[in-house]
């Protein structure tokens, strides 16, 4: 970028000198002009990349050794009848769904054109679609990334930053030590001898679903990988050390992403798993798990809900209240409680108070201000005065915990593979006794 600034400083040097010379003192006024805009961005440019590398826990170099790749074609043949099971759902469902989240009605926007008439082309590239946009890859960060070599670069450098964090995590590799200089050398501690390392302990093959054609991360001889994926990996490893025996132990997860998480509780020998989430969200759930998980029973919301047979569920919110009564020993939340409007995460909490035992959270408690007539409809946000709307912002779900009521908090850390996130475990207890408070508002 600087050499490109230069060139451009250097290409306007004979009309600056004409300005000198020939009284055209506007002209150079408006050169200095773009020049400083142009500096002005670079500098915009290099703050946002050193912000984002706060976003690591390890100090990579701009350039790792470690190979990055879109990942190329599925190896998936186009299956007529799942397709148009897929596209049928979407369909009759649709309509149905208005989001309750203050951030997904603007991400969902593009949904409903590409959901419209499904195919086997456009489910293969779901990748780079609007469908994935915020929780895989999605169009906007696509052409970014195509365009961007810094950019490739950077989404490189965070996925290999969750593939160490992982390894820390199950102590597979020391924790860095930046107090003492002590730091992983990235060229010797390559990502395949990682997952070589993640496959040994945790007792089967680690790959990533290729079933995403065009999705870019790690290049690996396993497969393309995200930070995602290893997210995903680590809740899913989370799991099985709580429940080591697995048998008839009973998932749930509201807000489930990809499925990424489904998938690898799958590969862990978790056997019921039930995904809560919107019709057009569960369209990339039920492709990505049916594709790479064709030995798991996959029922979808045009089937008869078949609660407590094994396999996966990949449903909308509504079937959330089917279950029957203390039916499932966890509930799990991935980066989405704050997301939502209150009224509808009360309703959440409601629902699943007398069906599992435990809840488990993985999200941020920024509590960013948001714009509450994003999601007309959901509450009274249209009445809001403009200081009220701007006061509006995603509560953590401590804050929604407390307000509810009816779960206390039995473990609470930071997250090891995300920053600025945290990992509560919450039991359920009776009505009548308040979960721990926590004053928000003095944060």
């Amino acid at each position: 970028m600087k050499k490109l600034l230069k060139k451009f400083k250097d290409s306007f040097m004979p009309s600056a000198a004409k300005a000198h010379n020939g009284n055209q003192q506007n002209e150079l006024a408006r050169l200095r002009q773009i020049i400083s805009e142009k500096e002005g961005l670079v500098r915009e440019f290099e703050t946002q990349m050193s912000v984002w590398g706060r976003f690591m826990f390890h100090a990579l170099p701009a350039r790792t050794p470690c190979a990055y790749a879109f990942a190329p074609g599925a190896a998936t043949t186009d299956d007529t009848v799942f397709v148009s099971r897929i596209a049928n759902i979407a369909d009759s469902r649709q309509d149905e769904h208005k989001s309750s989240s203050f951030v997904w009605d603007v991400i969902s926007q593009g949904h409903a054109e590409y959901s419209d008439q499904l195919d086997f082309t456009k489910l293969s590239q779901l990748a780079a679609s609007p469908l994935t946009d915020g929780l895989l890859q999605g169009r906007a960060l696509t052409q970014i990334l195509h365009s961007n070599g810094q950019q490739r670069a950077h989404w490189k450098n965070v996925a290999i930053d969750a593939l160490l964090s992982l390894c820390e995590a199950m102590e597979l590799i020391p924790l860095e030590n930046i107090e003492l200089n002590i730091r992983h050398r990235v060229t010797e501690d390559t990502p395949d001898e990682l997952l070589d390392t993640i496959s040994r302990h945790v007792g089967f093959e680690i790959v990533a679903p290729d079933v995403l054609p065009g999705l870019f991360g790690l290049a690996t001889k396993r497969g393309v990988f995200t930070f995602r994926h290893f997210i995903s990996l680590y809740i899913a490893w989370r799991l099985a050390e709580k429940y080591p025996d697995k048998t008839g132990i009973r998932i749930a997860e509201i807000g489930a992403g990809a499925g990424l998480v489904a998938y690898y509780a799958w590969q862990f020998g978790f056997r019921d798993y039930s995904i809560f989430d919107l019709p057009t969200v569960n369209i990339v759930q039920s492709w990505l798990l049916g594709q790479s998980l064709r030995e798991a029973p996959l029922y979808l919301a045009d089937s008869p809900t078949p609660f407590g047979q094994p396999g996966i569920r990949v449903l909308p919110p509504e079937f959330l209240g089917q279950a029957p009564e203390n039916f499932w020993d966890i509930v799990v939340n991935i980066d989405s409680i704050p997301e939502i409007a209150p009224d509808i995460v009360a309703k959440y909490l409601a629902t699943i108070h007398s069906r599992t035992r435990m809840l488990y959270s993985y999200n941020h408690e920024a509590r960013p201000a948001l714009d509450g007539h994003a999601y007309l409809g959901q509450t009274d946000s249209a009445r809001l005065s403009d200081a009220e709307n701007a006061s509006l912002c995603q509560e953590p779900m401590a804050w929604h915990i407390c307000s509810h009521g009816g779960f206390k908090r039995v473990a609470r850390s930071r997250a090891w593979l995300r920053p600025g996130y945290v990992g509560e475990w919450y039991e359920t207890v009776d009505m009548l006794e308040q979960s721990q408070h926590v004053d928000f508002e003095q944060h």
